[in-house]
């Protein structure tokens, strides 16, 4: 099937998934990070960089191609982080500006908008170099243009002999920098440039071809940087950021100010904001110089000599989970946290659960009456080729797993670490799914990144398992019953009565138990009132709060402004759920969640 033009949502959902597989590769990117300076932070700034994009532009309610490229394009500056998350704000910047009152883009319109980002980028560094991030964006939309211009409508095929082109411009990258061939490595933000083309294109292939792309989620460890070490070509110490926020602001002007002040400066932006990065020995004296252009907002200045230090070198323990697992994609790449994909099979098609297919096509489908929407657990070698990837970087590994009661996830990771190293990576069953799941995740992924040992973190996921608490509103049982997770006489009893159940999932018995019943058309107020009187029998009020929802934003702000009175110094936050959980709950559901507090 063909793909004949570029509109907002398909932008954000192929982001969306770029944004994920850059993160899944970031270490690869720290561990050949050598220029301009080796200190090791290329991948998880670029990652950092596209979450940030991608968050800003799903707050968008229009989905016009201008105004999510627009959303994505401020998200990237205020989110910058380091030289190519700065330089690659610039590149959507300069494609939102070539986009700008369009609905959707195809064929030379769309051609024309990616030269524009990719020369937009460009003029954002001073003394642009060959052999970086820059050349592959060139080469990249130059393939783009002259394919487009001549293969018809399709954007496909197009795309995918651009990103060969990318590529082979990746592998020129030694040859035109030094500090590239004596590390023995690619350019560091080029590679991730790349893995963000890949991801979009894997994306675009699982859902034009409805398949699974074999081992196509997890990438080949890259060979780290021969000269990783060496910290003493770090000629100017601290990665000095900061935003500047005013009315017509001059970005050569910008540059003039605070150029002297070191290298490998980029000033990205428009004349309303702009992202600021240099390399120096004096940060307090560039944030003093562009105080008196704007306002200076996220000011940041970074030590790199000593991130040098810290991050070569194999670390100590990383989180591996599933996608039935649900938290803030901020949260994904702050902590390090893996994830291995569930498959959602629709009719003789199969997904990549939050990789190849987003939650709203699977409601859609679901409002249609497909009735052939199921699930699976991922296989083994899924696992078997992350752990391997993930061994290249970190002493050990601990798997918080979707409930072993509902599926057969933790069996798949539990198999494939006996494959590699049983002593070194611990699966653990969490008893439950979704935000549930995820609070229990990133307890343990906080620990790891405190540097706790695996026994200590999985201490922490088990004593996370006996606080979670977690309740659901399904507005109907079909979709439930649909999958096999209810049925018999009270089933059908509960049909004829106009009942629905409001579902907890306690972590001892890893499947959901009735919490109580509400009326067909108030599970919503019925759950939110079962979760208020829970949340206000604590004796300590949680830190955080999450809620889920299953396609239906408003519901699940509803429920949040509610639960401020109940848990008013608590963190509320909003999620929308997977494919593989919206699937067994339906449209309509939403969910609460959060870890009761310890004893004191």
């Amino acid at each position: 099937m063909a793909v004949r033009y570029l509109d907002g949502g398909r932008l954000l959902r192929s982001a969306a998934a770029a944004a994920r597989w850059v993160s899944q590769r970031q270490e690869n990117l720290n561990g050949i990070n050598v220029f301009p300076v080796p200190d090791g932070d290329t991948g998880t700034n670029l990652a950092a960089t596209l979450v940030s994009a991608v968050d800003r532009a799903r707050r968008v309610r229009e989905r016009g191609l201008d105004r999510v490229s627009r959303a994505l394009a401020e998200g990237a500056l205020f989110g910058a982080c380091g030289n190519s998350g700065a330089i690659l704000a610039q590149f959507f910047d300069g494609f939102a500006g070539a986009v700008e009152g369009r609905e959707r883009a195809s064929g030379d319109r769309l051609a024309a908008a990616i030269t524009s980002a990719s020369a937009a980028a460009e003029r954002a560094l001073s003394q642009p170099r060959e052999g970086t991030i820059l050349t592959v964006m060139r080469a990249w939309a130059e393939r783009f243009a002259a394919r487009s211009a001549a293969g018809g409508a399709d954007l496909i095929e197009p795309f995918r002999d651009a990103l060969a082109a990318a590529r082979e411009a990746l592998a020129r990258t030694p040859g035109q920098l030094r500090e590239l061939a004596r590390a023995g490595v690619v350019d560091a933000g080029a590679q991730g440039f790349v893995y963000f083309l890949e991801g979009i294109l894997h994306f675009a292939d699982g859902r034009l071809a409805g398949t699974v792309l074999e081992r196509a989620d997890h990438a080949a460890p890259l060979p780290r940087a021969s000269v990783a070490h060496d910290g003493g070509s770090i000629a100017f110490g601290f990665c000095t950021e900061c935003l500047i926020e005013g009315e017509a602001l001059d970005l050569v002007a910008i540059r003039a100010a605070i150029g002297h002040f070191g290298d490998s400066l980029v000033v990205a932006g428009s004349p309303r904001c702009v992202r600021v990065h240099v390399h120096t020995e004096e940060p307090e004296a560039v944030f003093e110089a562009t105080r008196r252009l704007g306002r200076l907002t996220r000011v940041k200045a970074d030590d790199m000599r000593a991130q040098h230090a810290a991050r070569f070198g194999r670390r100590g323990v990383v989180i591996v989970t599933d996608t039935a697992a649900d938290l803030p994609e901020a949260d994904l790449q702050r902590l390090r946290i893996h994830t291995v994909p569930l498959r959602v099979i629709v009719g003789s098609a199969v997904y990549l659960d939050k990789q190849t297919l987003a939650p709203d096509e699977v409601y859609e489908r679901l409002r249609r009456g497909e009735r052939s929407v199921r699930t699976s657990q991922p296989p083994a070698g899924d696992y078997l080729a992350l752990y391997r990837y993930l061994f290249e970087h970190y002493a050990a590994i601990v798997v918080p797993s979707l409930s072993s009661a509902l599926s057969g996830t933790a069996a798949a990771a539990r198999r494939a670490a006996a494959l590699v190293d049983g002593e070194r990576i611990r699966v653990v069953d969490t008893g439950t799914a979704s935000i549930a799941q995820g609070l229990i995740v990133r307890a343990a992924a906080e620990r790891a990144a405190a540097g706790d040992s695996v026994g200590e973190i999985v201490k922490a996921v088990e004593d996370a398992r006996s606080r979670v608490r977690l309740f659901i509103a399904v507005p109907t049982i079909e979709y439930l019953e649909r999958g096999g997770r209810v049925g018999g006489w009270k089933t059908s009893l509960a049909r004829r009565l106009g009942l629905v159940p409001v579902l907890t999932l306690p972590a001892d018995r890893g499947t959901p138990r009735l919490a109580g019943v509400a009326r067909r058309g108030e599970a919503h107020r019925k759950t939110l009132a079962t979760a208020r009187r829970a949340l206000e029998r604590e004796m300590r009020a949680p830190e955080r709060v999450w809620v889920a929802h299953a396609g239906v934003p408003r519901a699940a702000d509803a429920f949040r402004a509610a639960l401020r009175d109940s848990a008013p110094e608590a963190e509320i936050e909003v999620l929308e759920v997977g494919p593989v959980l919206g699937a067994h709950a339906g449209p309509g559901a939403v969910a609460v969640a959060w870890l009761s507090p310890s004893a004191p």
